[in-house]
């Protein structure tokens, strides 16, 4: 009778210890993703971007970041709040985006990019090259 409570305890503090560990793992913060600053691009590519969120650590977190299926290049992590991006070119619409940190953790924002076709004759061209071979 005496040993099924000690099993118990040395279970509980087990379970303290592993959740005490997991909650200081991350000294920003929990980790979030909210939003695309801004939300719109050219279906060219090539526009610099911001994921905004919180929990990040500079230095120590990296992430993938995805705009549908295709990755954004120039991926920085600037601050706890801001990831830098440079997005991949693109069909016209909105798009996904998806940011995979490296411990796992994986965030969608549905719908959180809108591609568009670009104002400037020149960039029209551009944009039709880099998209004319998907």
């Amino acid at each position: 009778m005496m040993r099924a409570p000690r099993r118990l305890s040395l279970a509980v503090l087990s379970l303290a210890m592993a959740l005490g560990g997991a909650s200081c793992a991350k000294k920003g913060g929990p980790v979030s993703v909210t939003r695309v600053d801004p939300e719109t691009g050219t279906t060219g590519g090539g526009d610099q971007v911001t994921i905004k969120g919180a929990g990040f650590e500079p230095g120590t977190t990296t992430a993938d970041v995805r705009f549908g299926r295709k990755r954004a290049e120039g991926v920085v992590i600037a601050s706890t709040t801001d990831i830098n991006v440079t997005t991949p070119s693109s069909e016209r619409g909105p798009v996904d985006v998806t940011v995979i940190l490296n411990d796992g953790t994986a965030f969608t924002i549905p719908n959180g990019f809108r591609y568009v076709e670009p104002q400037d004759s020149a960039k029209v061209r551009e944009a039709y090259l880099k998209t004319e071979g998907k």
